[in-house]
């Protein structure tokens, strides 16, 4: 991992390129073109509708490719972790079509072998530190089960903490599906971890999370006496009552993918 810091800035920066580049190499992929992005906006879909055919041959090395894209985006690059999770679910059954989706993941790591994360930007506001903390979900994607697939990322001065996963249980909505993502990630008890952190460093003793979400329903049903049947669903409840949590719907439809 590369370390790069900027004392003007007051910035630091982590990147892989030198283990993207070795990866580069062990797949073969030194002179195929770059891409643009991890995967196709159509792919997720694709994959989960491929018919049975004549199984890849075991000398190709999918799993090492997998296991080493998920390396990658747990330590420096949450843009690839939709799409390293979605390929990760194929591991025991993978087709030729998956192989040629993780090497266009990797084609991308190839174009993008510089970025990385860069902390330290400016994490206050009004006085307190603000954490943001965004959260998302699709519906039904995952045509075989037919669950969602949701994400979340923390932000202060940087990402701090990510995740993308299919969700456990079939949502019946959008709205469900978001809320039961935003019951998943865990943002209240991350928030509060966050605060103590910052309060044993003599900064500030107050945060405050924005969270996204891209349904206008989302926040009657956090409120909802009904919903608090669950002791997750009460404690979210419970956040957002006591203003820890600050729900927000953003004007624009946002994605996480």
């Amino acid at each position: 991992m590369e370390v790069t810091r900027n004392r003007s800035k007051r910035t630091i920066s982590f990147s892989q390129k030198g283990l993207i580049d070795r990866m580069v190499k062990k797949f073969g992929l030194e002179n195929a073109k770059g891409a643009n992005t991890p995967m196709e906006i159509s792919t997720p879909k694709a994959l989960s509708m491929v018919v049975e055919e004549e199984t890849v041959k075991e000398t190709i090395p999918y799993q090492q490719l997998t296991g080493s894209l998920n390396w990658i985006s747990i330590c420096t690059r949450p843009d690839i972790s939709y799409a390293t999770s979605i390929l990760c679910s194929y591991n025991k059954d993978y087709k030729q079509q998956h192989w040629e989706a993780g090497k266009r993941v990797l084609r991308y790591l190839k174009h993008t072998a510089s970025y990385g994360l860069n902390i330290g930007k400016e994490i206050y506001k009004d006085s307190q530190v603000e954490i943001q903390a965004y959260s998302d979900a699709s519906y039904g994607e995952d045509m075989r089960t037919r669950r969602s697939q949701g994400g979340f990322v923390f932000i202060l001065g940087g990402a701090i903490s990510w995740q993308s996963k299919r969700q456990k249980t079939v949502a019946v909505s959008t709205t469900e599906a978001e809320y039961m993502q935003m019951l998943v990630s865990h943002i209240g008890n991350e928030i509060t971890y966050v605060a103590s952190q910052i309060d044993r460093c003599g900064a500030v003793s107050s945060c405050i999370a924005r969270t996204q979400q891209t349904s206008s329903d989302f926040s009657r049903l956090v409120l909802a006496p009904s919903s608090s049947s669950l002791l997750r669903s009460s404690l979210l409840r419970s956040f957002v009552l006591r203003s820890s949590i600050c729900l927000h719907y953003p004007d624009r439809p946002l994605t996480l993918q």
